[in-house]
Parts: structure tokens; C-alpha cells; sequence
């Protein structure tokens, strides 16, 4: 893969939830570590995860991010981050110890569940509490006898990728992005669609969802393509925790090359853009947008 980010800034960090990404990026700044945009920013850089957040709505960017309305997670966010936790910590503890009992994931996912559970804005037709704690315990039972023996943590300037935090500047207008890649890792598991051959290293992202992944969300994440780019790895996947009827875990692949950091640095330079002026119309209708799903439906949709 060539390498699209040969004209970028790209930084690794150590450091795990107890760093501000805000004081970070002013002492980053400050030491010339990477640029500071020009473009007015209401934190001076923007996340991969407020990409996705604008993409998805630039009304509901405004009320987080700009008018700094902090509502309640609600219970699917709460069990995403519990999972993550529980698949991150088995990765890091198996690479430190060589040994792996499940016990250390379900342990890990039940500490992020205790500090996620009590600020949770529970709906009536939320899952029960019992229901989601028997589906996550299947997840990770599964993930620890299925996939953990399969993927192979690798070290990146001397760290584990796991939870990888990174900075890198995209486009002209040098915008500095934030981001948090979940694993990467040789994948020795059963080649899975969208992308042949196993053994390789991949980038991996962690999706806890209601629907499985398709080959079309892979090959069009700017998510993705922005994670292959900083660590030149072309080969990337969504690891999907399927909250079905019967909950499963799956996978979709692709490979992203510098066609697709291109596409990823215009969009995030025209996100950034109309941040900068101040453009924030509603997005378009879905799933995501609804009393259910949107922390914000009160003040927007909810006013007729």
C-alpha cells in the first residue's frame, strides 16, 4: 500500500479514559507536535467519532459538540463500551501473561457496566438489565473461545494496538483528527466476505449492533479508511456483536488503499469546513433518528 498520509502528521500516544483530548491538543499545539487548523473548531480539532456523529446529523453535532448539551447515554451506548472493554482487556491481558481465563473479560465488561448502568436514561422498551448482561456474557464467551486464539495483538512503536489513540492532520486545510483504533491484530481466522486470505494484520473495529455490517458499510467507511491510512495497514474489518434473537458475532472485510484516504481527507476537510461556518441542518431520516435513538429528539423533532 503506498502511503497516503506521507505529507500528514500522525501521532501515537499512550494513555487510556483518563486523558483530556483537549489539553492534549493545546500541549500537542504548543510543542509544534502537529498544526494547529486554521479553521475555527469548537475544540480545534474535530474526532473520528464526531465525523460519523455530522455525517449522521449535523443538527445533533451542534447540540453536542457546539451547544454542549450532554444527555444521558442511553443503554445500547453503555453496553458498546462494556463489550469493548471486556474484548480490549482480554487482548492486552493475553499478550501480557500468554494465558487468557474468560473470567478476565466478563470481569472487565461488569466494571465498565457498574460505572456505565447508573446513568443510563432506561426507556420502557429498553432490553431488561438481565437480558443484556446473559447476551454480553454469550459475546464474550464466544469471543474468548473463537476469535481471541485466532488474532494475534501486534506492537506498534512498542505498544499494544489495542485502544490505539492516534492525531493526524488531513487535507490542505490541515485538520487535526483524533482517533481511537480498537485492534489490529494477525487475523487467523476463517477468511470472511469482502476480503480473501487470512494471516494477515488487520485493522479491526468492535460493533456492537442491532443489524450485521454489510459489504457496503466496510467499503465506504471513512472510519476505516482514516484507521488504514495512519497505520498503513490495507486490510480492515468490522467485528460485529450482532444483538439478535440469538446473538452471534460476525465479520466484514475489505481493503482500503489511497483512493479511499483521499475520499476520507475531502470529507473530513468539508466537514470541518462547514463546522467552521457554522452549517448545521438536520440529517437525513433513519433509525438514528428517533425518540428512541436521539438524545436530542426533545428539542428538535419532538416540538411539534
Amino acid at each position: 500500500m503506498s502511503d497516503p498520509t506521507n505529507k500528514q502528521r500522525v501521532v501515537f500516544l499512550e494513555g487510556g479514559e483518563d486523558v483530556d483530548p483537549d489539553e492534549e491538543y493545546k500541549k500537542l499545539v504548543e510543542e509544534a507536535t502537529i498544526e494547529e487548523c486554521a479553521l475555527q473548531l469548537p475544540r480545534g480539532y474535530i474526532s473520528v467519532s464526531q465525523i460519523d456523529t455530522y455525517r449522521m446529523c449535523p443538527l445533533r453535532y451542534k447540540y453536542r459538540y457546539i451547544d454542549g448539551l450532554i444527555r444521558p447515554p442511553n443503554v445500547n451506548l453503555a453496553e458498546g463500551k462494556a463489550v469493548h472493554h471486556g474484548v480490549a482487556t482480554g487482548h492486552l491481558e493475553l499478550l501480557k501473561s500468554g494465558k487468557l481465563p474468560v473470567d478476565v473479560l466478563l470481569d472487565a465488561h461488569s466494571d465498565s457496566w457498574k460505572r456505565e448502568r447508573g446513568d443510563i436514561a432506561w426507556e420502557d422498551d429498553d432490553d431488561n438489565e438481565n437480558t443484556i448482561l446473559k447476551r454480553d456474557r454469550q459475546f464474550l464467551v464466544d469471543y474468548h473461545k473463537k476469535f481471541i486464539p485466532q488474532l494475534e495483538t501486534q506492537l506498534h512503536e512498542g505498544r499494544p494496538a489495542v485502544e490505539h489513540r492516534f492525531w493526524v492532520t488531513m487535507g490542505q486545510a490541515r485538520v487535526p483528527v483524533l482517533g481511537f483504533i480498537d485492534l489490529v491484530a494477525r487475523n487467523s481466522t476463517k477468511p470472511s466476505k469482502g476480503a480473501e486470505g487470512s494471516g494477515e494484520i488487520e485493522v479491526i473495529d468492535h460493533k456492537v449492533v442491532t443489524k450485521m455490517k454489510s459489504q457496503s458499510d466496510v467499503d465506504s467507511s471513512i472510519q476505516l479508511s482514516v484507521y488504514a491510512g495512519v497505520m498503513k495497514v490495507p486490510r480492515v474489518r468490522f467485528q460485529c456483536f450482532v444483538k439478535t434473537k440469538s446473538p452471534y458475532i460476525g465479520a466484514v472485510a475489505a481493503v482500503h488503499g489511497a483512493r479511499h484516504w483521499r475520499w476520507a481527507e475531502f470529507v473530513v476537510q468539508q466537514i470541518a469546513q462547514c463546522i467552521s461556518a457554522g452549517v448545521f441542518p438536520p440529517g437525513a431520516d433513519g433509525w438514528h433518528c428517533s425518540e428512541k435513538y436521539c438524545g436530542y429528539w426533545d428539542i428538535c423533532r419532538g416540538k411539534g
